[in-house]
Formats: structure tokens, sequence, C-alpha cells
């Protein structure tokens, strides 16, 4: 999104701003990944659970 703006002429975007939004990124990322992970593994764990009953 930077980078549209940023050739769009609407912002001026510095160079080193590429580093954090791209760690940020990927940290974000891997948050979501390991939530997702979290939840199938606990409904897993819960539909297994139940079914051994």
């Amino acid at each position: 999104m930077l980078y549209l703006l940023d050739a769009t002429g609407e912002t001026d975007a510095p160079w080193y701003a590429v580093v954090p939004l791209t760690i940020g990124g990927f940290t974000l990322a891997a948050l979501a990944g390991l939530v997702s992970y979290a939840v199938r593994r606990d409904r897993r764990e819960r539909s297994s659970a139940s079914s051994d009953k």
C-alpha cells in the first residue's frame, strides 16, 4: 500500500521503512498461522474426545 501511495505521489515513502514493514507483515502472518493452528488442534482434540465416549 505504501508503494502505491508513493508511486501516485500521495506520500514520500522513505527507503528504510521497508524493513520494519516487512518484519511487521511477517510477524502478523506468523501470528495468524499460530492462532489458526491452535484453533484447529483444539477442535481436533475436542472431536476425538467426544467420539471416545
